[in-house]
């Protein structure tokens, strides 16, 4: 039986739910048009939980946020607008909010800069700026459990970045999602072949050979999160849209539906069925100490009603 949290005031493009702990970090999207993203954090421990903004519209476009079993979060901004006043904008790129620094942007310190003309305006400026790992322009990001390790995704494919030597390789031509092996091991990503056809590969993180693939995703027309089950048995996934037989769906298929593939591939299966009317557009681990497989199947819809939608 699920509970709310909390209720955000605008819509939640992406969630994160720190595991074996309490964060939940989500980015939502308001009406504002200049800087319509941020980053917020809710406290599980703290109900109901309050939501409280790190990001302070200081971004044009977040894309995507990570929370790590340390409480670090990352985040990543596209930057799509150059006509802002009041100084440069943010780069595109990897963002980082350390755990012991969320206090600072719960609360931060911040000066008013007038800008004059035709159409005078104040500009809110943080006087503690975001930390930027790494300046790319970038869809989605992925946490390695070693905490020194993460990969990203761009329109080129998907990348490894070393976070304490600053290196960067790239891992896959056209891949997207990119999702490390709950022991760290391992890393795999999407990659579209052919149509709505999907495969999933999968790689060593160490020696970055290559392990193996599942193919035959079919009709599947927008992913949108991909990620492994806790006990590294499984890849549970969620697309918009598809079904069946695409072609033949009148009117369009508009909901949401979430997939479960086992690592060899021989066994796939639908779940989260029957929660919402339109189903689950995303949802996260609570924890990994315990080893959630995705069965039986209603285990899974019971962890999804300890989640914030």
């Amino acid at each position: 039986m699920g509970f709310t949290i909390n209720k955000q005031e605008y819509p939640i493009q992406k969630l994160s739910v720190q595991k074996n702990g309490t964060y939940i970090v989500t980015i939502a999207k308001s009406d504002d048009p200049t800087f319509p993203f941020d980053v917020y954090l809710s406290d599980r421990s703290e109900m109901p939980a309050e939501e409280n903004t790190l990001t302070h519209r200081q971004f044009t476009e977040i894309l995507d946020v990570k929370v790590s079993i340390y409480g670090d979060i990352f985040f990543t901004n596209n930057q799509i607008r150059t006509d802002i006043r009041g100084g440069p904008p943010p780069s595109s790129g990897i963002y980082l909010i350390p755990n012991y620094d969320i206090e600072e942007f719960i609360n931060p310190e911040y000066r008013i800069i007038s800008i004059p003309g035709p159409t005078p305006a104040d500009i809110v400026v943080l006087n503690k700026k975001h930390l930027l790992l790494k300046e790319v322009k970038i869809q989605r990001v992925a946490l390695s459990p070693n905490r020194y390790q993460i990969a990203y995704d761009t329109e080129e494919g998907v990348f490894l970045f070393n976070l304490n030597t600053g290196e960067v390789v790239q891992i896959s031509r056209g891949g997207s999602f990119p999702s490390f092996s709950p022991d760290g091991k391992k890393i795999a990503y999407v990659y579209r072949y052919s149509g709505f056809a999907h495969e999933i590969e999968i790689l060593s993180t160490d020696t970055l050979r290559y392990l193996g693939n599942i193919r035959g995703l079919k009709n599947h027309v927008k992913f949108l999160d991909f990620k492994w089950s806790n006990d590294g048995k499984y890849f549970v996934y969620t697309i918009y849209g598809g079904g069946a037989d695409l072609f033949k769906q009148i009117p369009p298929d508009t909901s949401y539906h979430n997939y479960v593939v086992s690592l060899d591939g021989k066994e796939r299966f639908q779940i989260l069925e029957g929660i919402f009317d339109k189903g689950v557009p995303m949802f996260d681990w609570v924890t990994s100490e315990v080893p959630y497989t995705v069965e039986p199947k209603n285990r899974l819809t019971t962890l999804w009603g300890k989640l914030k939608q």
